[in-house]
């Protein structure tokens, strides 16, 4: 309780030499932002940083859940899981990294088994967008892009649109 009452001294900086990629931390950010203006403790910030990545990652997989057309139930299991909690809680980028893959996974699924006849290239778009985003924050991920092959020709339109746009779903996860 001692450190609560410490101010925080904006004079105090650490140099970070290699800059990783800083979007995963936008909510941690976004909360410190906002307690900083209401002059909160350090141990506050942290505390409103890891609250608002929380709440961000919740609503990222709430998104994922209304997007899905089969699986529902898993996904949202897959959601409380204690671990999963436990970083969307945290001050790390897993939650964001998290609420990207679920989105992604989540639009896969519905492209593949959704009720809509063809997709849209603005929905392509957003896939390409996730898929980098989530891919620059983690490489592992990238594996995550070969969903699209759950897809079926007949959605897309001919097969030349469908390599097509497999490939640029390759060439956007090499470039992240």
């Amino acid at each position: 309780m001692a450190q609560k009452n410490t101010p925080l001294d904006p004079h105090i900086r650490t140099e970070i030499p290699a800059r990783p990629f800083i979007f995963p931390y936008f909510p941690q950010a976004l909360g410190m932002f906002a307690g900083k203006m209401f002059n909160c403790s350090p141990v506050e910030l942290l505390y409103i940083g890891r609250i608002f990545n929380l709440f961000f990652s919740i609503g990222l997989i709430y998104l994922a859940i209304r997007t899905i057309p089969v699986l529902k139930w898993t996904l949202f299991l897959l959601g409380l899981m204690p671990m999963t909690l436990y970083l969307c809680a945290s001050l790390s980028k897993d939650a964001m990294i998290f609420g990207f893959a679920f989105l992604l996974i989540a639009l896969f699924l519905r492209f593949a088994y959704g009720h809509q006849e063809k997709t849209t290239m603005k929905e392509w778009v957003i896939l390409c967008a996730l898929s980098f985003l989530v891919t620059s924050s983690r490489f592992t991920y990238a594996i995550l892009i070969c969903m699209f092959l759950l897809i079926p020709i007949n959605r897309i339109g001919t097969l030349k649109k469908y390599i097509f746009i497999f490939f640029t779903l390759i060439i956007t996860v090499l470039a992240a």
